[in-house]
């Protein structure tokens, strides 16, 4: 009778190839996954959090009888000063660096607005040309940008004197600035918070390293400026845009302080 033939101790189930084999399946299945929860799974997430922050913002505009009774904004942004930026693989965030001191008292026709608490909804950003239609939430921590645009509290909010800054992800988290880099000058930016809509234009879009920090000044005028990680699915720099204030509650006596904003029907 002939005697069966032994199986390879290299082909065995229990041989170190067979085992390391099967690791990396697992491995590739394991990446696999927390790639699909990163791209696709936080936006789900986020999108939940939109809906109730749409609600608290809806809620907080009808609750505002008289929006020339805003507390100044100073204040607010000084108790939010030492709010920090967690860094991610996908960070939008700029280091707000040493700000100088723009007098604006003067502008005593401004209605003013102050930020809410951190993770508040603080305003409603559209972009036509890009389909961005979201709530912006007060912050730029990690636990704020999970739930949308975040407002960098060290920066006055949109519509105010000076230049507000917005920060976004552009691969998690439902991704809002996704497209940001298709922004041209002459785009528009609309900006709704408590005390009306405030109309920005694009003027300028560019590449900077990841510290250049002077993007977060203030500037005379009323500005808008967009931060975003760049590349996309990295953060090794970041993608920013800045815009300027056009229309809006605040335009004429700003534009009457500082002048028209600029130009750009020959670009």
């Amino acid at each position: 009778m002939t005697e069966p033939t032994r199986r390879s101790s290299e082909g065995g189930e229990h041989s170190p190839l067979r085992v390391l084999g099967i690791v990396l399946v697992v491995f590739g299945l394991f990446t696999a996954s927390l790639g699909a929860w990163y791209l696709w799974g936080t936006g789900w997430l986020t999108a939940r959090s939109q809906t109730r922050l749409a609600a608290e913002f809806q809620d907080r505009l009808l609750s505002l009888s008289d929006p020339t009774v805003l507390p100044l904004g100073n204040e607010a942004r000084a108790a939010a000063a030492e709010v920090t930026n967690p860094v991610a693989w996908d960070d939008p965030v700029v280091p707000v660096g040493p700000m100088p001191e723009l007098s604006f008292d003067d502008l005593v026709d401004v209605i003013p607005e102050a930020a809410p608490p951190i993770g508040s909804p603080v305003a409603r950003i559209v972009i036509e040309e890009i389909g961005v239609d979201w709530i912006v939430v007060e912050g730029v921590d990690l636990e704020q940008l999970r739930e949308g645009p975040g407002h960098m509290p060290q920066t006055p909010l949109p519509g105010q004197p000076g230049n507000a800054v917005i920060s976004g992800h552009r691969t998690t988290n439902g991704a809002p600035f996704y497209d940001v880099a298709d922004l041209e000058p002459g785009d528009l930016i609309t900006v709704e918070t408590l005390i009306g809509t405030h109309v920005y234009q694009v003027v300028d879009s560019r590449t900077v390293e990841a510290d250049a920090w002077w993007v977060t000044f203030e500037w005379e005028g009323a500005w808008l400026t967009l931060t975003s990680c760049h590349p996309p699915f990295s953060s090794t720099q970041r993608f920013i845009v800045f815009a300027q204030l056009v229309d809006g509650p605040n335009a004429e006596v700003i534009h009457g302080r500082f002048g028209p904003p600029l130009d750009l029907s020959d670009t």
